[in-house]
């Protein structure tokens, strides 16, 4: 195709039609061109690396504005030239076989509202350049091999709504965003090499609802302020327009025990996923105010005492899993109240007495659920409950009272108490004959 021949075109889409070979050096001959998308195709080789004095009438590269090339088999590094498109505010990468450092230039580009160069080969350090894009609103570098400490200036970046650094190398401190962050509602840094604590900052975070920190060396406490994610608290649906991009704005989210792309729903859902870290003391019950919450991931940590009791106030959890951890006492019986449960992992704590019984969670049959937890006992588990174990139900009352409060043969001994079984069962016997000769004198009095 001769783009020479197409001087006034403004717009071109070509996503998704199978296309192959190089990018043509006559596209960015067009100077009226300021939409380009050919995502989804199979075009290889490398970026165009022109100089503004390549073409033969010597004006500057064409005035783009969206440039969309993700999801091709494109390689080799980011050219210079790129630098030169200052109009320049969507720049989609991603998906490609792209390589080597950024651009020190990319800070020319201050016009950015979205940047992704996830799912490459890039490496290097993100520097302070980064924080040149006040209008930023997606940073998703993904999956590369990018490392070093990230810049603090990132903080400053108050329009963000999405950011995805996950799965690369990076270190030291999460940032502090918070609370001039109205709009970020996506935090992804898991699989990466972060210490330190968890910043209070975030709790300041209104518009938070997807945290992964999962898979770093992340150390100290559970904020006691995680209350504060209003989002999370509240049904609050998004507003941004750029919720209406779904191949923009995704995440990749595990949980469920698999792992699936969450975009076109991605703001319907709520996720805190904390696991393989460091992570030490209790569970914060401020957690369980969260009730918009659908996944919930502690795994793999040192955090210990109880699992707090009003856990059932998180109707809408979907996946729980607190597991490999030091968490110790009973299930609390609130648990079964959670119909929305469909994936629970408690294993490989300290957790001991009897496994709640409920409507739902006789559908958890599987016993590797509880494994691990030598004090626990009762269904699935083979292990048998002492006479003394008492079966909780759905709101959390004593099984004692689940038949309203008459004894049933699994409790008649428990109730009345060692020893006295027989004794309570001749008097019931005897009770009975006695309400059926009250009930025969009724009878004859009635007929007389």
């Amino acid at each position: 195709m001769d783009f020479n021949k197409m001087p006034l075109l403004k717009v071109l889409g070509l996503a998704g039609n199978n296309l192959s070979g190089s990018i043509p050096n006559s596209l960015w001959a067009l100077e009226n061109l300021y939409s380009l998308d050919l995502a989804r195709n199979q075009l290889s080789g490398t970026l165009p690396s022109l100089s503004p004095t390549s073409r033969m009438d010597g004006n500057k590269m064409p005035p783009l504005i969206r440039l969309y090339l993700w999801g091709n088999n494109l390689s080799g590094s980011i050219p210079n030239s790129l630098c030169a498109m200052e109009n320049l505010t969507h720049l989609d990468l991603s998906k490609n076989q792209l390589s080597g450092r950024l651009p020190s230039c990319l800070k020319k580009l201050k016009a950015l509202e979205m940047i992704l160069l996830g799912d490459n080969r890039l490496r290097g350090q993100i520097t302070n350049s980064f924080c040149h894009f006040k209008q930023l609103a997606v940073l998703n570098l993904h999956k590369n091999g990018f490392d070093k400490v990230l810049p603090q200036c990132l903080s400053n970046l108050t329009e963000l709504v999405l950011l995805d650094l996950s799965d690369n190398d990076f270190i030291g401190g999460i940032p502090p965003f918070g609370r001039r962050f109205h709009s970020l509602a996506i935090i992804d840094l898991e699989n990466n090499c972060l210490t330190g604590g968890i910043p209070t900052q975030l709790c300041q975070l209104d518009s938070l609802r997807f945290l992964s920190l999962a898979r770093n060396n992340i150390s100290g406490s559970i904020p006691l302020c995680f209350n504060g994610l209003l989002s999370m608290v509240e049904n609050r649906v998004p507003t941004d327009s750029l919720w209406s991009y779904p191949t923009i704005i995704y995440v990749m989210v595990h949980a469920k025990r698999t792992t699936r792309l969450y975009d076109k729903t991605l703001h319907f859902f709520h996720s805190i996923d904390l696991s393989a870290n460091n992570l030490n003391g209790e569970i914060p019950n401020e957690l369980t105010r969260l009730v918009q919450l659908q996944n919930l991931n502690l795994s793999q940590n040192n955090l210990s005492g109880e699992i707090p009791t009003n856990i059932g106030n998180l109707k809408k959890l979907e996946s729980l899993d607190l597991s490999n951890n030091k968490i110790s006492g009973k299930i609390p019986p609130s648990i079964s109240s959670v119909d929305s449960l469909s994936c629970l992992n408690l294993s490989f704590n300290n957790l001991s007495g009897l496994i709640p019984l409920s409507s739902h969670l006789r559908t958890v049959d599987d016993e590797s659920v509880y494994r691990g937890n030598d004090g626990l006992c009762g269904a699935p588990l083979s292990k048998v409950c002492r006479g003394d174990e008492q079966h909780p139900n759905i709101d959390g009352q004593d099984g004692d009272f689940q038949n309203r409060g008459e004894p049933n043969e699994g409790n008649l001994d428990i109730l009345c108490g060692p020893g006295t079984g027989i004794r309570n069962w001749i008097l019931g016997i005897l009770w009975c004959i006695a309400f059926q000769a009250d009930l025969e004198d009724i009878l004859l009095s009635s007929n007389r």
